[in-house]
Parts: C-alpha cells; sequence; structure tokens
C-alpha cells in the first residue's frame, strides 16, 4: 500500500518529518506493507545498508535504548552501575531481575545461568566475528539485523517485556517505534 500523502504518514504518532521521502522510497520497494511498519521500520534505518550508515545512541540510560547494526554505543563506553551475578557484569537491574528469575527457576527445579553479560566494543567484535551466521531466523534478521539464539535475552523489564508479549511483539526495534512513548511515561 505505497502512499505519497504527508497526511496519511504523520497521522502516525511515531513519524518523523524528516524521514518522508525515505517513507516512499521504501514504500515503493515494501507495497505490501502497512503504513505504520514502513514508518517505524524506516526510523529504525531498516531501509540503509547495514553498517553503513550507522547512528550513535546518546540515551544510555534507556533500558530500551536500541544497539545494533544501524545504532551504536560510543567505543568507550562503559554502563555506571556495572554489577557482578555468576561471574558476569550486568545493568544492576539486570543484575537483581536475572537473581530474582534465577532463584525462582531454581525453586521450581530448573537450572538458568549467564553464559555472557556485559562486553566491551572489543569483545563484542570478537564474539560477533567468531558466531558470525551461525543461526538464522530471517525475519527477525531483517528486523535486527543479528540471528536469533534462543537463549539470548535482553532484559527492558517486566512492564515492558508483558507488554511486548501481550502485542505479539518480537523485536524491540518495532516495539520502540510503535510503544515506546507510552511506555517510557509510565517508567
Amino acid at each position: 500500500m505505497y502512499m505519497t500523502d504527508k497526511k496519511q504518514y504523520s497521522q502516525i504518532s511515531f513519524y518523523e518529518p524528516q524521514n518522508e521521502e525515505r517513507y516512499n522510497e521504501y514504500a515503493a520497494i515494501h507495497n505490501n506493507m502497512s503504513t505504520d511498519e514502513i514508518v517505524w521500520r524506516v526510523n529504525n534505518n531498516l531501509d540503509k545498508e547495514k553498517y553503513k550508515y550507522v547512528e550513535c545512541v546518546t540515551d544510555f540510560d534507556n533500558p530500551c535504548i536500541i544497539v545494533n547494526k544501524y545504532f551504536k554505543l560510543p567505543e568507550d563506553y562503559c554502563p555506571p552501575d556495572l554489577a557482578e551475578a555468576d561471574g558476569r557484569l550486568m545493568r544492576k537491574a539486570v543484575a537483581e531481575a536475572y537473581i530474582k528469575m534465577r532463584d525462582a527457576a531454581r525453586s521450581e527445579g530448573f537450572t538458568i545461568s549467564v553464559s555472557s553479560a556485559y562486553r566491551s566494543a572489543k569483545d563484542q567484535e570478537d564474539t560477533y566475528n567468531k558466531y558470525l551466521g551461525s543461526f538464522s531466523l530471517p525475519e527477525i534478521v531483517d528486523i535486527t539485523g543479528y540471528a536469533a539464539e534462543p537463549w539470548h535475552l535482553r532484559y527492558v523489564g517486566v512492564d515492558i517485556s508483558t507488554d511486548m508479549v501481550k502485542r505479539n511483539i518480537k523485536s524491540l526495534e518495532e516495539y520502540s517505534q510503535r510503544f515506546i512513548n507510552d511506555i517510557s511515561k509510565k517508567l
């Protein structure tokens, strides 16, 4: 459903006027997508070549910050509140939530563990190169730029993860564009 009418895009709450030309170009290629899907995908730079147009993020305290092949952290970024859980470094809120989940799982007879957590830019590059191409879920790779790993969890908090499940949204990229303004008011 290819649209060139600015009013149709501007009706969407996450519409960004500076992206209008990109919306139209993406719509011309993906004419089977809804208007709001076109808008959230373009807003997440999915219309651009991976790694070629990378923006540096600045909102480090946002639990829904997107870091992927289009948005990166500064090379020297290190979270100010790193805490250890099971021998791994992670944000303090993540460590607290993980320990609570781990202990609840244990009480039900299950064992969960963290195999990796916070990584420096250098560690992340090494890990990515090692596992490049090992796993594939095309529809998620198309959105996130990364292959799905069923053991890979991203902590975004109980409210956001519950809302994502309720809405059947599988990527933080989609959720952040469609609903982040609503949820960030509650945080």
